[in-house]
């Protein structure tokens, strides 16, 4: 059986500069408008703080960003289990 697109976003990456953040929201907002998922929260217009919370339309897969927005650090992207329990970022 085949991966489902919304495999794109990570189960879990951390955010750590504005050119992170600008490559997943750009990757989020594709994906919408491509109908592969669906946004049920945004509050992107906020200049100091970027949250979006979406599931995959085809797989149910549920989905966050979180980060601080201004200089985009701070946050991450992925599941929702991670909200309380967030795993270490493998290094490379």
């Amino acid at each position: 059986m085949s991966q489902c697109i919304c495999r794109e976003i990570p189960a879990y990456d951390r955010i750590g500069s504005r050119s992170e953040l600008d490559f997943y929201l750009d990757l989020v907002y594709r994906l919408a408008r491509e109908k592969v998922i669906e946004i049920t929260m945004d509050i992107g217009d906020n200049i100091d703080y970027a949250h979006i919370e979406m599931f995959c339309k085809h797989c149910g897969r549920k989905l966050k960003l979180v980060c601080e927005a201004y200089h985009g650090a701070g946050g991450y992207i992925g599941s929702r289990k991670y909200d309380k329990k967030r795993p270490k970022r493998k290094k490379t």
